[in-house]
């Protein structure tokens, strides 16, 4: 057994990594973990272990009793704590940055300024602790605009807007409303951009940077763009009153005949009357689906953006003195026209990226962590599969409450509900767990929004997707009247084909 390492946290992300290095031959400790991954273990090679440890003083410790090597911090909240303080303190190797240096993600204000400062491209953007001041904004520029809630809102914080009075009320919902707490006492109102979304990551260990040039495509949204009947009973809901108002709101007029339609009946009838030119609300999410590589990979690009926006950055938060040791993740855009754009930095993997990005890496990711630990990071020449992997993510959906529908995430959505069809997913397709939990009678049920990753692989992108779609439409959230209330996105990576590809 080689050596034994911890990654804390407790979704899809951590349940990857702890995969990772246990197929490596790592023991490896998963803190706290989730019930998923112990019944995703069955018959599998390598060795995972949960533990019921979220403290990180009391992470630290059982690491320092246990030998344990490396401590890999999975997520945002999980740096945010201080588990990567509490390791170093007594000798215990990480990967990911020290808990001041998390303010890259948490603090959109800080690092906007900063990329701006150094001539980083990104959109336009300005900054409000005042919501009638950005109100009054918005009602002035001439261009639309992404409203965002300044901390740090679990990826669902950013809301695109078609016109001023989507912006007026996304202002509300963040400033006023206080949807997101803390992290909207400001607000970062932005450019709005079109073009290609590209998720790219490189690894810091304080000295050198190692830019990952495998990328990848998350797709943010709720809903696929077509999909207007979703996003109109996501957002009115599928009762008289709500149709009314949502119709109402889009000058569409409204079937005399609505109040004697049963539900059947009230599909059928927006499926006949809503366009495709409405321009309903789709909320972003922390990611619906993610393929990897990317369309757009090329040796090309991939060196545009390491010029353009990694070195400048990295070399700046040296130049600050820094020491910053761990995973840098840039969220950019590229324009029709070719122009690339960062709107967001992170401080550690994505997710649903580091699902398909990490299952192509062929070279142990100890290696690269310890690498990044030892201010050696520049000697790692990654190693590709071959493979495109394509990851689906299961949803909770709209589902009947005690008090009224629930319209599922990312809205508010039930818990507790059986999760069937695990034992029917194909040999070769990877399950990843996130919002997840044990019932004594029912099993598995669900606790969050995104309970569980579907992700599969081929060297042909169709038949990866192919795959991943066959077996998601195996799983089912049984809501407490026993029916199905998982869903899912239709189109994950059905927008682009290897034949496709462009070289940029």
């Amino acid at each position: 057994m080689k050596e034994k390492v911890l990654v804390a946290g407790s979704g899809a992300r951590d349940h990857c990594l702890a995969e990772e290095y246990a197929e490596h031959g790592h023991k490896t400790y998963i803190a706290p973990g989730n019930p998923g991954i112990k019944y995703t273990r069955k018959g599998k090679s390598g060795w995972i272990e949960c533990v019921p440890l979220r403290e990180p003083f009391e992470i630290a410790r059982f690491c320092k009793e246990n030998n344990i090597t490396l401590v890999d911090a999975g997520s945002e909240n999980v740096l945010d704590q201080g588990v990567v303080d509490a390791c170093n303190a007594i000798g215990i190797a990480t990967i990911g940055p020290k808990r001041k240096y998390v303010w890259i993600e948490s603090d959109r204000e800080f690092t906007d300024k900063l990329l701006r400062d150094i001539g980083v491209p990104k959109p336009e953007f300005e900054v409000f602790d005042n919501p009638e001041e950005a109100k009054k904004y918005v009602k002035n520029i001439g261009y639309q605009v992404v409203v965002k809630a300044n901390g740090l809102a679990s990826g669902k914080g950013c809301i695109v807007c078609d016109d001023v009075d989507d912006a007026i009320d996304a202002i509300e919902t963040i400033m006023v409303k206080r949807k997101f707490g803390k992290s909207g006492e400001k607000v970062v109102i932005e450019e709005r951009k079109y073009g290609e979304e590209i998720s790219f990551f490189a690894y810091l260990d304080g000295e050198h940077v190692l830019p990952l040039k495998m990328f990848a495509k998350d797709y943010k949204p709720a809903f696929d763009p077509d999909d207007k009947l979703g996003m109109f009973i996501f957002n009115y809901g599928l009762d008289e009153k709500g149709i009314r108002r949502g119709l109402q709101k889009f000058r569409i007029k409204c079937s005399e005949n609505l109040k004697s339609m049963d539900e059947e009946e009230m599909i059928k009838y927006l499926k006949e009357i809503l366009r495709e030119d409405t321009k309903l609300p789709n909320l972003n999410t922390g990611g619906t689906g993610c393929y990897c590589p990317h369309k757009l990979v090329s040796s090309h690009l991939v060196n545009r953006i390491i010029k353009e926006i990694v070195n400048p950055t990295v070399n700046e938060i040296y130049r600050m003195g820094w020491e910053y040791k761990g995973i840098l993740y840039f969220g950019l855009n590229r324009d029709p026209d070719g122009r690339l754009d960062v709107f967001e930095i992170n401080v550690r993997h994505g997710d649903p990226e580091a699902e398909v990005i990490l299952r192509k890496l062929e070279t142990d990711l100890f290696e690269i962590a310890m690498a990044t630990w030892n201010g050696r990071v520049d000697e790692i020449k990654p190693k590709w599969n071959e493979n495109y992997y394509v990851d689906v993510i299961a949803m909770v959906g709209r589902a009947k409450g005690e008090k009224g529908w629930y319209p599922g995430y990312p809205g508010r959505y039930g818990k507790g509900y059986k999760i069937k069809g695990l034992e029917d997913i194909n040999r070769g397709i990877a399950v990843f767990y996130s919002g997840i939990d044990e019932h004594p009678e029912k099993g598995l049920v669900t606790s969050g929004g995104r309970v569980l990753h579907i992700v599969a692989s081929n060297k042909s992108l169709d038949v990866a997707v192919e795959k991943a779609y066959k077996n998601i439409e195996k799983i089912k959230f049984l809501d407490h009247e026993n029916k199905n209330c998982m869903r899912y996105r239709k189109r994950i990576g059905l927008d682009v084909s290897a034949q496709n590809s462009t070289e940029f």
